[in-house]
């Protein structure tokens, strides 16, 4: 059964279930809905049989996914990377494909990704989760699609007519403005971005938390994506938007240095560890869909995404008198986020501590 008649009968199924206890719509789902109605994984369990050939991206290269045996013997070749060294840190980790490797490349080439480790410190992480959990902040955790949870700065954008609504948006955070100006000091890639959107999304594994394989609107959201992976590991799961889902026996031979894999059921697997940085860009934010699993979220984990414009809301763009001037001048209020009083002697240091450590890096 092919992708779409799976979701046209689950999605029948789970709208004459009713109103359902949690934040999904339409085919979307989690552990929550899941429990009282029809899986849809009776539905999709053959779609899902397709064989996979994942790949690992390799950070220190910044450019090339490796298969599992692969990857260690690249890893291990430290010339390859005094070579070619960047700022990003290597990945490792088990993974599994389901190919004969012998009938694959041994990486493929994916540009437009940046992957920076320990991007703040730990104390850095608990204050900003402290001031993400607290009941006062502006913008309490409501319910979301596939078990997650989100909190949004950002304006009210209908993508399908191209509309834009600034009622309700009164800036950004204050602990988001000082998070990426300290970040945006460890990536060259972020040079003249200006944050317009912050939205942290919560993914816990008693929810089944997720997020399908998608593209980011491409109207308002500017090129560069980025993402502040707190609390746990995880995996980015990137598949080619043009893909025909071959099965790798199909075509016994290939051009190692013209692999088209595009052809193929391909993945990416980016590993992201706790207060990682990653910047999707280029290919990896046009030409890859990317998406979380399930399976990929072991314990609570927070991503904060930022966004910015595209050009056209910007100075000289044709939309910048009518709504991006305005966008760019509430999104550079800051909101104050304060921490309980009980909690606030204990963290007013570490918040003084993350504009200090970006001082001293000028």
């Amino acid at each position: 059964m092919s992708n779409d008649k799976c979701d046209e009968k689950f999605s029948k199924d789970v709208n004459s279930f009713g109103d359902r206890p949690c934040g999904c719509k339409g085919i979307r789902t989690c552990l929550i809905c899941e429990n009282l109605t029809v899986k849809r994984s009776n539905f999709i369990k053959n779609a899902n049989q397709q064989t996979k050939i994942v790949y690992t991206y390799c950070s220190q290269c910044g450019s090339k996914a490796w298969l599992k045996d692969d990857l260690q013997t690249h890893l291990d070749d430290e010339s390859y990377h005094l070579q070619h060294s960047s700022m990003e840190t290597s990945i490792t980790g088990s993974f599994e494909f389901s190919t004969k490797s012998n009938q694959l490349p041994k990486f493929i080439p994916i540009q437009g990704i940046t992957v920076i480790k320990n991007v703040i410190g730990e104390d850095e992480e608990k204050l900003i989760v402290s001031l993400i959990d607290d009941p006062a902040t502006p913008s309490p955790w409501v319910s979301s699609q596939s078990g997650r949870r989100k909190q949004d700065y950002g304006p009210k954008v209908n993508f399908r007519k191209q509309k834009v609504k600034l009622n309700g948006f009164n800036g950004l955070p204050d602990y988001g403005h000082k998070l990426f100006r300290h970040v945006q000091k460890s990536a060259k890639v972020l040079e003249n971005f200006i944050p317009v959107e912050l939205c942290n999304l919560e993914y816990v594994p008693e929810r089944g938390s997720a997020i399908d394989p998608h593209l980011d609107d491409d109207w308002l959201w500017g090129e560069r994506l980025v993402t502040v992976n707190l609390i746990s590991e995880t995996r980015l799961t990137l598949s080619p938007v043009e893909c025909s889902h071959k099965d790798i026996d199909e075509q016994s031979d290939y051009d190692e240095n013209n692999f088209d894999h595009s052809n193929y059921n391909v993945e990416i697997e980016i590993s992201l560890p706790a207060r990682s940085l990653l910047v999707l860009y280029g290919d990896a934010r046009y030409k890859w869909y990317h998406a979380i699993k399930r399976e990929h979220i072991i314990s609570r984990r927070i991503g904060i995404t930022i966004r910015e414009l595209t050009p056209i809301f910007l100075p000289e763009g044709q939309l910048y008198q009518s709504i991006g001037k305005q966008i760019l001048s509430i999104a550079s209020e800051e909101l104050s986020c304060k921490l309980n009083n009980s909690e606030s002697h204990i963290r007013c240091g570490i918040r003084d501590g993350i504009e200090m450590q970006t001082k001293s890096t000028d």
